[in-house]
């Protein structure tokens, strides 16, 4: 006995043959729309614009599907097989519209895979995976003008080399080894990172970060032989430690102007 179903799959195929000519444009949309997802929650400064961009995502592949259903109705093709309730699980409308139509599958693949590419890359997936070293790395790769207090800095060296450097000149006036002792520990809305070389020398910084992205960076305190400075004298004391590279090359470059001008003028003595 035929039932609706397969009287509508045969109509289908025997109107349209093995391709029904029915445009895939919007099934293709819903395909990618995973893929638009992790593009576009790059430019998502934070959770609550992650939760925005895989929202809409969550609604745009189904509401892709129900426009390509609204299509074919409107072309109007047998659609009693597929009803609004299949659109708005996009893999089930895609494979069975394409059977039912005799159309390539490949699109109904390339939605599983996008989404399985977006459950495993999005940021809150990969936010839950960082680790104690992705944090600490974030402020040891860092510079010091991207850390909020100290945002007038132009050191063109990282925190972390300039604290090697720091301390292995120390070293060289010393008979011990001073080694940097890093940590990360995470609260509520930030993560405290320390750093410590002994009791000699230690700074605290602070990461906003909400679970999904970093928003800024801040130094909390250094402490110096025991002594804890806080706020803008923690500030003030790291620019005496590490003075601003583009300052000594400047002062170097006037030097060398003055020293070339000196020369033109005891030329021109000369051959007075």
């Amino acid at each position: 006995m035929e039932t609706e179903n397969s009287f509508t799959r045969r109509s289908f195929r025997q109107v349209y043959g093995r391709g029904s000519g029915l445009s895939s444009g919007r099934l293709w949309y819903a395909a990618l729309v995973p893929l638009f997802g992790v593009y576009t929650e790059l430019y998502a400064s934070n959770k609550w614009l992650g939760m925005l961009v895989w929202g809409l995502a969550l609604v745009m592949s189904p509401a892709a599907c129900l426009l390509d259903l609204k299509y074919i109705r409107k072309n109007g093709h047998n659609y009693a097989a597929l009803s609004p309730v299949h659109a708005l699980i996009p893999p089930l409308y895609i494979f069975k519209r394409t059977k039912l139509t005799g159309d390539s599958s490949v699109c109904g693949a390339v939605w599983c895979i996008m989404a399985v590419y977006a459950l495993i890359f999005n940021g809150f997936t990969t936010a839950s995976n960082l680790k104690k070293s992705d944090f600490t790395g974030a402020i040891k790769e860092n510079y010091w003008h991207n850390i909020s207090e100290l945002s007038d800095v132009t050191a063109e060296k990282t925190v972390l080399e300039t604290l090697e450097e720091l301390f292995s000149d120390a070293d060289d006036s010393s008979e011990g080894d001073t080694a940097l002792d890093w940590n990360a520990v995470k609260h509520k809305g930030y993560v405290e990172v320390t750093c410590s070389a002994g009791e000699d020398f230690g700074a605290e910084f602070r990461i906003d970060f909400d679970g999904y992205a970093i928003s800024a960076y801040h130094l909390v305190s250094i402490t110096e032989n025991g002594k804890t400075t806080e706020g803008d004298k923690a500030a003030d004391r790291i620019k005496e430690l590490f003075p601003d590279d583009s300052s000594d090359e400047s002062g170097a470059d006037d030097s060398g102007d003055d020293t070339s001008g000196a020369e033109e003028l005891r030329i021109d003595d000369e051959a007075a």
